[in-house]
Order: structure tokens, then sequence, then C-alpha cells
């Protein structure tokens, strides 16, 4: 009985153990949005660098990010424009969304 218990209690542990390492990873790619004005465009590249906290940020897009200008027009990368101010969702590495929020003057 107590050697059932043992393996009971030890395929509870390995399944936190396996568990636990997945549900970081999803949290961290569910980030928070990330705000600032665009201070690069590389369409070629396909990145956008804004600055962040002071700090630049290269956001690098694929051909799934949606980008969104003005009255929700939809636009491309080499639509960004330098002083554009942008906030950014991002999923895993590449951008899923940008959404200009005000146009450079």
């Amino acid at each position: 009985m107590s050697k059932c218990i043992a393996s009971i209690a030890a395929v509870i542990a390995l399944a936190f153990v396996v568990a636990v390492p997945a549900f970081a990873k999803d949290k961290a790619a569910k980030a928070a949005p990330v705000e600032g004005a665009i201070t690069a465009v590389d369409a070629a590249a396909k990145t956008v660098t804004i600055k962040v906290d002071g700090a630049d940020k290269v956001i690098k897009t694929d051909d799934s990010t949606k980008i969104k200008v003005g009255n929700n027009k939809t636009a491309t990368v080499a639509d960004l424009q330098v002083g554009m101010e942008v906030k950014v969702v991002c999923k895993g590495e590449c951008a899923s969304s940008i959404v200009v929020a005000h146009k450079k003057k």
C-alpha cells in the first residue's frame, strides 16, 4: 500500500515538474503591450525600433503582424515613420499587432 502511495506521489511530483515550465512559457508569450515612439524602420528586415523607457527596442514583424494607422487603416512596415507613437503587442519573437496612436507631426 505504501509503495502505491509513493508511486502516486512520484507521478504527481513529475507532473508539476513538467507543467510549471510550460505555464511560465505561456505567461512569457503573453507579455504586456509596449508603447513608445518609433526611432527607426527597416522595411527590408521587417523591423521597427521604438524608444521604451529611454532605451531602443527592436521589434520584429512577420507576414501575420497586423499594422493599423489612422482610422484602423491597414498598413505595412514601410508605411510606418520615425516619430510615430505606437502600441505594440508581441507574441513570442514577433509583433502580433502594431497600432499607431499618434501620427508624426
